[in-house]
């Protein structure tokens, strides 16, 4: 890995400078914070950290997205959360001593890397860093009580829709048609994602594509956000 490589920063990317975590730092603050990281491109499908690491680093995403991978007994992989540019994740360096989880690009991926060692010096610097970084702990924590009141309803179809609407906020570009899923996502994947069979999910997606409220792109899924929210509004989910 090499210190400070330039990356390419598209539309659908959000630079190291713009992270929350630096927000509100001084220039010399945050210059320094992102002097100490080090610059890595993961390829989809590539690992960024698997199950039984040592939690050693802080991870920053750029470009791309990462998803978060628990392996079941039965050997099946279930996606408990997708990361997208701006995130910060493996924040439990401060809690474990073995990672429980894989982190798997989705796509192409940039990631910023910090080491533990420099994650506490910043911390102990830089309160404001440290209010920072309880925020984004906040707000992760937030999201996962959200998606576990949406898991505990008795029906796959409510918990597939906050799927959708989940998807559209982590991965969704808006378009005239509605929001684009800009990355593939099987019925597989939703399956393990809710805890539901692949089958009954391709059924329940071939309902919402009747009803008008989900449309194919080639690979992708186009989402009316609107209409999903309305049909779980009128179900008093």
């Amino acid at each position: 890995m090499t210190r400070r490589t330039k990356v390419s920063i598209g539309d659908q990317g959000i630079p190291l400078e713009a992270n929350r975590l630096f927000e509100g730092l001084s220039p010399q603050e945050r210059e320094r914070a992102i002097a100490s990281c080090v610059r890595k491109r993961f390829a989809r499908g590539e690992r960024v950290f698997s199950t039984g690491d040592r939690p050693e680093f802080l991870y920053l995403l750029e470009v791309g997205h990462v998803q978060l991978v628990a392996l079941e007994e039965s050997g099946a992989e279930r996606i408990l959360h997708v990361f997208r540019p701006g995130d910060v994740f493996g924040e439990i360096l401060l809690s474990v001593e073995r990672r429980p989880f894989d982190a798997v690009a989705v796509d192409e991926a940039w990631v910023a890397i910090m080491s533990r060692a420099t994650f506490l010096e910043l911390l102990h610097t830089s309160p404001l860093c440290g209010l920072n970084f309880i925020r984004l702990i906040s707000d992760r924590l937030f999201t996962a009580e959200r998606d576990l009141a949406a898991l505990s309803r008795t029906w796959t179809r409510p918990r597939l829709v906050h799927l959708l609407l989940k998807l559209a906020d982590n991965l969704g570009q808006p378009t005239p048609q509605g929001t684009l899923i800009t990355v593939p996502v099987t019925h597989e994947t939703m399956a393990s994602m809710i805890g539901a069979s692949r089958v009954r999910v391709t059924s329940y997606l071939n309902l919402l594509r009747r009803d008008g409220l989900l449309s194919k792109q080639g690979r992708l899924m186009v989402i009316r956000t609107e209409g999903l929210k309305g049909w779980l509004g009128r179900k008093g989910d």
